[in-house]
C-alpha cells in the first residue's frame, strides 16, 4: 500500500512537471507539429531530462514545492476563542445566563464559526507547486547544486 501511494505521488509529480513543460514551450512558441515527425532541439531535451528528475527531488525536497500548513485564524474564529476562554474562566455552573436565561448568544447550533480560515491555502500551494515546478524545469541543477551543498555544509565533519 505504501508503494501505490508512492508511485502515486510520483505520478501526480510528473504531471505537474508536464504540465509545467507545456508551459515553457507554448511561451517559448517551441510546439509545432506541421510533420509527422518531430524533431528535439537541445533545449528541448534539457528540460526533458529535468522533467525526468523534478518528481524525485520533489520527494526529497517537499518544502520547497508546498507551503508549511499555517494556522491563520479569523477574527470571528478568535473571537470565539475568546469568548470560550470569557467563559471557562468567569461563567457559573458552565452556564450563560443573563436575567435567568440559559441562552449562549455565540453558539446557536455550533461551537465553529462559518468563516474561510485556510480556503485559499490548497490553490496558493498548487500556484507554488507549478511556480517551482517552472523554475526547476528551467534551472535543476542549480537547486540540485544547493541542496547538496547545504546538505554538506550542515553535515558535521569527521
Amino acid at each position: 500500500m505504501k508503494y501505490l501511494f508512492l508511485s502515486l505521488r510520483l505520478l501526480a509529480y510528473l504531471l505537474t512537471g508536464c504540465l509545467a513543460f507545456l508551459t515553457i514551450l507554448i511561451y517559448r512558441r517551441e510546439l509545432d507539429f506541421t510533420d509527422l515527425s518531430y524533431h528535439f532541439r537541445l533545449s528541448q531535451l534539457y528540460f526533458g531530462f529535468n522533467l525526468l528528475l523534478l518528481p524525485w527531488f520533489r520527494l526529497l525536497h517537499p518544502l520547497v514545492f508546498i507551503s508549511q500548513p499555517e494556522n491563520f485564524k479569523s477574527y470571528k474564529t478568535r473571537a470565539l476563542d475568546f469568548y470560550h476562554q470569557d467563559l471557562a474562566a468567569h461563567s457559573k455552573q458552565k452556564k450563560w445566563s443573563s436575567d435567568g436565561v440559559n441562552v449562549n448568544p455565540y453558539e446557536y447550533l455550533s461551537p465553529y464559526t462559518m468563516s474561510y480560515d485556510n480556503a485559499l491555502n490548497w490553490a496558493y500551494n498548487l500556484c507554488k507547486a507549478l511556480l517551482m515546478s517552472i523554475l526547476f524545469l528551467l534551472a535543476g541543477p542549480c537547486f540540485w547544486l544547493y541542496h547538496y551543498s547545504k546538505r554538506k555544509l550542515a553535515s558535521p565533519k569527521h
